[in-house]
């Protein structure tokens, strides 16, 4: 892809979502075709999931598209047949394009385009700055495989050959709800696998001092992101690709480039058998769109994709702002403009068929790309205009059968963020019509939250409402929690203007401020309504950093210039704050070590990442908490994802990364993985502090790349993007002995070493070669690929 196919492709997240059906759940076999209308399932399905006589719950009629008001309701129905899904997706398309046209009529003449924060209206009136938005959110073809064989063991004396009695897991946020990662350790222990580039790795992790890699590597098309393992010996790996068969009388996704349209590129599920040292794959499935979140419940894995339409322009009004001789059109002008661009576009909205909008799926059969067959009943729509730009499905499969049906649900508007319990699921979509001091047609910011029951593959709509504000900026799915009476709980912070009522064209109705809270929510008849509210959380201008539920108690940190947690019960409908601590600095994501005791990894006060101990056994008189400081200009993964944390009964783990001038003014780089003993009554202690630069360097990769700067441990000291791969410490894994020995498996991108703790005696060590992406490792000069075969100037190649 060349760079303008690239921007291009970037722009596509603006750009109106794209439309399917799917029949039973997700794309699947059935005859249903696209823009033909079905009548084999015409039914919608009530709060429980099951199908009963369609009771619409929209209060804005088909076919009469509105400007939505924040009374509508979230609720979202299942269209009669496709024909009424066509119908609604253009109603939904023609409610935003009134939307974009009182925006465009709204903006100042001597700005085109969309109004700029501290823009002016009509009137003259200056709009507040606002700072930045506190909701939150969630590649090609590979080389053939090569072996290379075994680590070699730095041994102490040999190990146990007992079975190990106990390992670390992948973070996450259900007990029972597996999320996915790029390294899986699985079998107590026993085995590990490992995304490295385009290939799916394993290694035998026991014995510890004959750690080694075992059996073929497989070969992922596109760029790996994340895996799960089963214990039956199923890999399921995503990878995004982008490019891949077309639909019949429809350009490639790549070639859409050249014709006019976006492609947003596809979601690749690859499902291997891995339980033999030869990996076979046995499901390849395609899905146009972007990966979001996924989550394994035994067998069973739900994957959340996020689509995109491949139409461009459609809410870019063509306005010519001022004549040949520069002069500006005045406003009457401008509105006849968009008015005729409106009735233009709204009538090629009208013209438009069911094939236009939805998504390609396509799944690998006796080696050949075909299509899924698409459907309509599992397609669920919210009022005309009421959701963003896109779809998001839930795909469901089980991982047993190798012929399994593809089920789930598909929702129309983007999501952003993804909770799951055992039994439920809950997708979190920010209502895009409130855009801060811009322009908005809601006073408050709010959020709309789907709630479906899970019952084995099955994924059933239950309930959805609006709720206030958005989730938290950090690792925000830790901002939902399902109750055991079966609340909803939120902690949210939104924006809310001051006086709601005044005149939009007064200073006094674009004024704002933010307020943060913990919801509940109850799901009656369908909807989930508000059953009540804490009182405001933390100080003017603070906004909710990071939340955790634990039971029925709520922590909350906020944050502006001093981090306050706060405590709170959640076990009634209205949450009640227990207590309140002020520290400097603020936490980004929260874990509980014990019933009275809670760590968070955050900000410190010097400007770096540090842990944090808070014994909150009595929330009214909060001590203050225990730390350690990693030192300033720090960072760590876990700020952003929840996953790089490992925890083993008093062990954790995380990588810590900093940055540095060296004497020649180049920057340069460190990466450790941090390994500490927590407790509660004495904090942290460090054990070890690994990198891997003489691993790196024993690799090859070593090397002098143009004009950087080679460092005496085997990096680099610069950024230049052909020096990019850097001994990234990315995770760490623990396995415990018979005899009670735990070792620690640190794992980068030059492979895994494994150390005896407390000692940190080298116990084994692995290397991996060069991470390739499209077919082309991430810097030249050199470079050793897989199978060891050597290239010059190897390149970047731009997906």
């Amino acid at each position: 892809m060349n760079n303008l196919r690239m921007a291009r492709w970037l722009s596509t997240g603006l750009v109106l979502g794209s439309l399917g059906c799917s029949d039973g759940g997700g794309p699947t076999t059935g005859p249903s075709q696209p823009g033909k209308p079905d009548k084999t399932d015409t039914s919608p399905v009530t709060s429980d999931g099951t199908p009963t006589a369609q009771q619409p719950v929209s209060n804005v009629t088909p076919g009469d598209p509105q400007i939505p008001v924040s009374t509508v309701l979230a609720s979202l129905s299942v269209a009669a047949d496709c024909d009424d899904l066509l119908t609604r997706a253009q109603d939904d398309a023609i409610a935003k394009l009134m939307m974009e046209v009182e925006r465009y009529k709204k903006q100042p003449l001597s700005t085109p385009g969309l109004p700029p924060r501290g823009g002016v209206l009509d009137a003259g009136i200056a709009l507040p700055s606002s700072s930045g938005d506190e909701s939150s959110g969630d590649d090609d073809s590979a080389d053939a495989p090569g072996n290379f064989g075994s680590g070699s063991g730095k041994g102490e004396s040999a190990p146990p050959s007992a079975d190990p009695i106990g390992a670390s897991e992948t973070n996450h946020q259900v007990e029972g709800v597996d999320e996915a990662d790029f390294v899986k350790l699985v079998d107590k222990g026993k085995s590990l696998y490992l995304l490295h580039g385009n290939t799916l790795r394993k290694l035998s992790t026991w014995p510890a001092a004959q750690t080694e890699l075992v059996g073929q590597p497989l070969t992922i098309e596109g760029s790996p992101s994340e895996l799960f393992v089963t214990d039956t010996g199923k890999a399921v790996a995503f990878s995004s690709v982008y490019s891949y068969a077309s639909t019949p009388g429809k350009p490639a996704i790549a070639d859409c480039f050249d014709c006019g349209g976006y492609g947003s590129g596809s979601l690749k599920v690859t499902i291997a058998d891995v339980s033999t040292d030869t990996p076979k794959v046995e499901r390849e499935i395609y899905y146009e769109g972007s990966y979001l979140s996924s989550r394994r419940y035994g067998d069973i894995v739900r994957v959340v994709i996020q689509s995109y339409s491949k139409f461009a322009g459609l809410f870019q009004p063509q306005i010519q702002w001022t004549d040949s001789w520069g002069r500006p059109y005045d406003k009457a002008n401008i509105a006849k403009q968009l008015d005729d661009w409106q009735a233009r576009t709204e009538d090629s909205i009208r013209n438009t068929e069911l094939s236009d909008w939805f998504p390609v799926a396509q799944q690998v059969v006796d080696g050949k790309l075909v299509d899924i067959e698409p459907g309509c009943s599992s397609y669920f729509v919210p009022d005309p205009g009421l959701s963003d730009y896109g779809l998001t499905h839930v795909l469901s499969l089980d991982t047993s059968k190798a012929d399994s049906e593809i089920g789930g649900i598909t929702v129309v508007g983007a999501a952003s963020t993804v909770y799951s319990s055992a039994a439920q699921l809950v997708l979190a979509q920010p209502d895009y019509r409130w855009s801060g001091a811009d322009w908005g047609v809601i006073s408050n910011q709010q959020t709309a939250y789907h709630v479906f029951n899970l019952d084995g593959a099955n994924t059933r709509y239950t309930a959805s409402g609006w709720l206030f504000g958005g989730l938290p900026r950090h690792n925000a799915q830790f901002g939902i929690d399902l109750g055991a009476n079966g609340t909803l709980r939120i902690a949210a912070t939104g924006w809310v203007r001051d006086q709601p009522a005044a005149d939009p064209s007064s200073e006094q109705f674009w004024a704002q401020h933010t307020e943060n809270r913990v919801l509940i929510g109850k799901i009656d008849g369908g909807k989930v309504v508000l059953a009540g509210q804490s009182e405001k959380l933390g100080k003017v201008a603070e906004t909710i950093q990071s939340a955790r539920f634990v039971g029925d108690r709520a922590y909350v940190v906020t944050f502006r210039e001093i981090d306050p947690l706060i405590v709170l019960d959640v076990a009634g409908d209205t949450p009640k704050v227990l207590g309140e601590l002020e520290i400097p600095g603020f936490s980004q994501y929260v874990h509980p070590l014990d019933a009275t005791h809670l760590i968070t990894v955050g900000q410190s006060g010097k400007g770096g990442i540090q842990l944090q101990l808070f014994d909150v056994s009595d929330p009214a008189n909060l001590p203050l908490p225990r730390t350690f400081d990693f030192g300033a200009g720090s960072s760590s993964e876990v700020s952003y994802n929840h996953k790089a944390f490992t925890s083993f009964e008093d062990l954790l783990a995380l990588p810590v990364y900093g940055q540095y001038f060296s004497t020649s003014q180049r920057y340069s780089y460190n990466s450790t993985l941090e390994v500490l003993r927590v407790s509660a009554q004495n904090g942290f202690s460090e054990l070890a502090k690994l990198d891997h630069a003489q691993l790196y360097a024993d690799n090859g990769a070593g090397v002098k790349c143009g004009s950087c700067e080679p460092l005496p441990s085997g990096g680099v000291s610069c950024y230049d993007y052909a020096c990019g791969y850097q001994p990234e410490l990315r995770r760490g894994h623990f396995v415990k002995g018979e005899d009670g020995q735990v070792y620690v498996y640190s794992i980068s991108w030059a492979g895994v070493l494994v150390h005896a703790l407390p000692t940190q005696t080298p116990v084994a060590q692995v290397g991996l070669p060069q991470p390739v992406f499209d077919s082309q490792p991430w810097y030249g000069d050199d470079a050793v690929q897989d199978g060891g075969v050597t290239t010059k100037d190897a390149g970047i190649k731009l997906p």
